[in-house]
């Protein structure tokens, strides 16, 4: 099983400049999509199996778990998943009996 590990700190003040007294939870996005509710730490492991290849733009937002109110995304990590190559030089044996 795949997983891909994330990490954050925690805001310490509003966007007004208050200091949060409040308990947060974190949302995680995957390209724009929120894919992840209700984080209550400050890491978070997301099972990766089944993923196509590709660029991945992930992000975290804090909820203020009194108001509900949601912080605008973080900035953007990229993550890139790339398939692995074909074996080579594959060989086969027919047995016929």
């Amino acid at each position: 099983m795949t997983h891909l590990n994330f990490s954050w700190s925690a805001p310490t003040t509003y966007e007004n400049g208050a200091t949060i007294t409040d308990s947060l939870t974190y949302n995680l996005y995957e390209n724009g999509s929120k894919v992840v509710t209700d984080i209550a730490a400050l890491n978070f492991s997301l099972v990766m199996d089944g993923k196509s290849p590709g660029v991945y733009t992930y992000t975290v937002t804090a909820v203020d778990v009194a108001t509900s109110l949601e912080s605008v995304q973080s900035a953007p990590v990229q993550v890139s998943f790339i398939a692995p190559k074909s074996p080579e030089n594959f060989v086969y044996t027919l047995v016929v009996s």
